[in-house]
């Protein structure tokens, strides 16, 4: 993956970009304030941002709007040492496709990675169900419309549904469901659209806050 790196945090963003670039990634930018962010991404070609939660007089949330307006193809993971329930909802509210704790391995971080460049959902379980007592979850379906729309899911749907949620990939899925990407899109797209929503990131919160899907186990709840 070509990733950018933005915080203020000059030796963590440098040992970052070291420890990335010995797993296989190519550091397309450093930069320590989101504006700088912006000018990499509007010149060179990346395919995820690292942006840091906090910065001297903002939040890292404020600025994702200017990060995808220089690069609308870039997703955003957000990196932070301390990942609240209102922050995670307020990043899916922006469509932020993932998240890391900077306390937590490296191992987490390059999952975030891995799966978001597949196209998934990258949110800790933990924080994925404490998210929904925040006033930003407002922002999505209104409650119990999720649940009643997904009485009517098929079979099929239903597995994607489960799938986002458990943060699949659109490749993972694809192997699991054993069809290809490109049908595993379509599949994608049918839910999100019989939901109502844009993002695998709505559809995911929105199904665990009506208890739809177990952001634990990922397991369908719904009576038959």
């Amino acid at each position: 993956m070509r990733v950018a790196i933005c915080d203020d945090h000059s030796v963590f963003a440098q040992s970052l970009a070291v420890l990335l670039t010995r797993n296989g990634h190519t550091i397309t930018g450093v930069t320590s304030e989101p504006t700088a962010a912006a000018e990499v991404l509007r010149s060179v070609p990346t395919d995820i941002c690292l942006l840091d939660c906090s910065f001297p007089d903002s939040h890292g949330l404020d600025h994702v709007e200017d990060l995808r307006d220089a690069s609308p193809d870039c997703q955003i993971i957000l990196l932070s040492a301390q990942l609240d329930a209102q922050t995670i909802a307020r990043g899916v509210a922006s469509d932020v496709a993932g998240y890391a704790r900077k306390q937590k391995p490296l191992s987490e971080l390059l999952e975030a990675i891995a799966r978001v460049g597949d196209g998934a959902v990258s949110i800790p379980p933990d924080l994925l169900s404490a998210a929904m007592g925040s006033r930003h979850a407002a922002t999505f379906p209104q409650r119990g419309e999720i649940k009643y729309l997904c009485r009517f899911f098929t079979a099929r749907e239903r597995q994607v549904l489960q799938g986002i949620v458990r943060g699949l990939g659109t490749t993972q899925l694809a192997r699991e469901l054993n069809v290809s990407t490109a049908t595993t899109r379509g599949y994608i797209q049918a839910v999100l659209g019989k939901l109502g929503v844009h993002s695998r990131q709505k559809a995911a919160v929105a199904a665990v806050r009506e208890g739809v899907v177990s952001a634990d186990t990922g397991e369908w709840m719904l009576p038959d």
